[in-house]
Formats: C-alpha cells, structure tokens, sequence
C-alpha cells in the first residue's frame, strides 16, 4: 500500500483517478503496491519552493520486512509538538525512544525554526546583502541631498536675503528651500515605485513572506525614505531663515 502526491496523480494519471492502481517500487521490485490514496504536494526543500516534490509514502514496516530489498536500514524523522520551548522535549523524547530500542540512534535534533531558517539560509544572506546596498544607498542620498541644498543655499545667500528684507517671512523662506530638496525626493520615490512594481517577479523570489503588492510596505519604505530626505533638507533649511540681510547686502 502507498499513497502518492497529487504531482505524481496528475502526471501519470491526468484523466483517471489512480486510487486502486499498482505500481512497483524500484528499490523493492517485484512487489505490486497499491495506491489507496493521493495526498497534498509538500515543500521539501526550502519554504519558498514553487515546484512541488513527486513524492511516495508507505509503511516503513513494509520496506524492511520485504525479502529483496536492499533497503533494509536507513533514517526516518520523528516531528513532536511542545506546548512551550522544544528544547524542554529532546531529552523525555530521546528516553522514551530508547526504552522502545535502546540500539536506535537518534542524531541532528533540531527545533523547527531552525529547519526553517535553514532552508532560507540563502535567501536570508541576499537580503541581508541587499539590505547592505540598500542602507549605503540610503545614507548616500541624504548626504548628497543635504550637500546639494547647502550649497544651494550658499549660493542663494543674496536671493534669501533680499526675500527677507522685503518682508517674506521666516517660514517662507524655509518652506522654499525644503520644497527644493523634497521635489526631486518625491520624484524618486514615484520613479522607485513603478521599478519595484515591474520588477515584482524578482523582488518574490528574494523576499518571503512579503507580497510584491503589500501597499503596507510600500508606504512604509515610502515613508522612511520620505523622513530621511526631509531631515536632510532641514539643517540647510534652518540655516537660510538665519540669514542676516542686512550683512548680506552690505557685503554686496
């Protein structure tokens, strides 16, 4: 008797139902099994797995005790579920495997978190490159931001402070330089989004558990990167209102 994967029901019985049908094991041949039923495909390999396994499941019992078999000793997984750390189960679990056979060797025991960081090692060391790149990147902006807008305003020094002695006020003056460093930040951001959004199929396969059209996320980066520009606009932008137009023009 076994069961088989729906993969392995829709390959070789797209049109039929393979409940009742025979087939023999390569590694047991000789021996016609039954199948008595078709059971969810599973990852097997890492959780961000899009093809599914073609897989077979059958009483260990049946394998071992068959005559030709070379099969006859190999490794099987024992899961059990803790109500709290499970870490608090390896040693009852290991006592009460050996009080059945104390000759059973019971070896890599780990937690399922770790079967699960596991099998994302490698996408946790691209994301942890791309946030690298990400970070310099972000830190690069704001600094080039924040030297654009103070040089800008070094060179707008007479500009500021004619505006000033016409009687614009202090809050002018800064909402006009932080609109000069915010312009080209929203544009960016736009121009970042529509990549993000083409490039969805990609961005997928390197962050899991994140949907490529989580609008959660995108507002979130949104607004981080949106913080960083605005604080690199304000340290220009509070030294133009300190502007002394009087000095300025008697400098002229």
């Amino acid at each position: 008797m076994v069961l088989i994967s729906e993969s392995i029901a829709k390959r070789f019985w797209p049109n039929k139902d393979p409940i009742g049908q025979h087939i023999t094991l390569s590694f047991v041949p000789g021996i016609p099994r039954e199948i008595i039923g078709v059971v969810k495909d599973v990852k097997v390999d890492s959780l961000d797995q899009t093809r599914p396994n073609e897989a077979l499941y059958w009483p260990l019992a049946q394998v071992t005790a068959a005559p030709n078999s070379q099969w006859h000793s190999f490794g099987m997984s024992l899961v059990a579920r803790a109500n709290g750390d499970p870490n608090s189960l390896v040693t009852s679990t290991v006592r009460a495997i050996h009080e059945v056979d104390p000759e059973t060797p019971i070896t890599d025991v780990k937690t399922m978190q770790d079967v699960v960081a596991e099998s994302l090692t490698h996408q946790r060391f691209n994301m942890f490159l791309l946030a690298g790149f990400a970070g310099l990147a972000l830190l690069l902006a704001g600094v080039g931001i924040y030297s654009v807008l103070a040089f800008s305003v070094r060179q707008r020094v007479r500009e500021i402070g004619i505006r000033i002695a016409l009687g614009a006020q202090l809050r002018d003056v800064l909402q006009m330089v932080i609109l000069q460093g915010m312009k080209p930040a929203i544009f960016g951001l736009l121009i970042g989004i529509a990549i993000s959004l083409i490039s969805a199929r990609l961005i997928s396969s390197l962050v899991y558990g994140v949907s490529t059209r989580d609008v959660l996320t995108y507002l979130s980066v949104s607004f981080v990167l949106g913080t960083i520009a605005l604080l690199a606009t304000l340290v220009p932008a509070m030294r133009a209102t300190r502007v002394d137009p009087m000095k300025t023009l008697r400098e002229e």
